[in-house]
């Protein structure tokens, strides 16, 4: 193992119960403690990505992304272990953030692989995913921050993203997008969620201007560069200041 396995080894098991095999549901560490793994993308699952998340010309390789399995709390109230895959610079912040939401109790209906559902059919099963490749939705011409992984839907049925143009995405989302209303998992500006991601410089998509998101955060980046990862990302805190 290099010194990154070896660092992300000894972080992770800082931040939770390290385990190196988890089970899909159900899981957590001793008395309900959170748990995580974190390893390069496994063969048996680059192949499931292959042709659907991720195909040639992607601007990110396998090389540059980490799959997960952590712990989360279901709708169900009850504790489960979901998969996730980010870029491999963020994979260890991004434990710490779900480590946060596991012990705030935000509920996450399904945490699953992409490539599970049809092609961009998670966010109609409310499935929270970060990579995935594909253009822009306000910008076809670009690469999504999804593409870099750089980026994280949570709870995207619940949390629709309204396109100037087509209305609230995906499909059957219109009847959570009022955020006075009350539902599980719903991210509204006083969310757990919110006030945690943005600690973590991650930028919520409900403030956007051009059509909300609210299942969306992005890592802040600085810079115009048009690939994420060549940008120098924040690093310190920010605080939410519209509270």
């Amino acid at each position: 193992m290099g010194q990154l396995g070896r660092t992300i080894v000894v972080v992770c098991a800082v931040l939770c119960v390290f385990a190196v095999l988890l089970p899909t549901a159900g899981a957590t560490g001793p008395d309900g403690a959170f748990t995580c793994a974190i390893q390069p993308i496994p063969d048996d699952v680059l192949d499931k990505m292959v042709g659907r998340s991720w195909k040639q010309g992607c601007p990110v390789d396998r090389s540059d992304l980490s799959y997960i399995e952590l712990s989360y709390w279901g709708f169900d109230d009850q504790a489960h272990t979901g998969t996730i895959v980010i870029h491999k610079d963020l994979a260890v912040e991004l434990v710490e953030i779900f480590k946060e939401l596991y012990e705030a109790r935000f509920p996450i209906e399904r945490m699953q692989p992409y490539e599970d559902f049809e092609v961009d059919e998670y966010a109609a099963h409310n499935d929270t995913v970060a990579y995935y490749c594909r253009p822009a939705q306000d910008d076809p011409s670009m690469c999504s921050s999804h593409c870099y992984g750089y980026a994280i839907d949570i709870n995207p049925l619940i949390n629709p993203f309204l396109d100037p143009k087509l209305g609230w995405w995906p499909a059957g989302s219109s009847e959570y997008a009022d955020r006075d209303e009350d539902a599980r998992g719903k991210i509204t500006l006083d969310s757990d969620v919110v006030e945690i991601m943005t600690r973590h410089s991650w930028e919520w998509g409900g403030f956007n201007a051009d059509g909300v998101d609210y299942m969306h955060f992005r890592k802040s980046t600085i810079g115009d560069h048009k690939d994420l990862t060549k940008d120098p990302y924040l690093v310190t805190g920010m605080e939410l200041r519209a509270k």
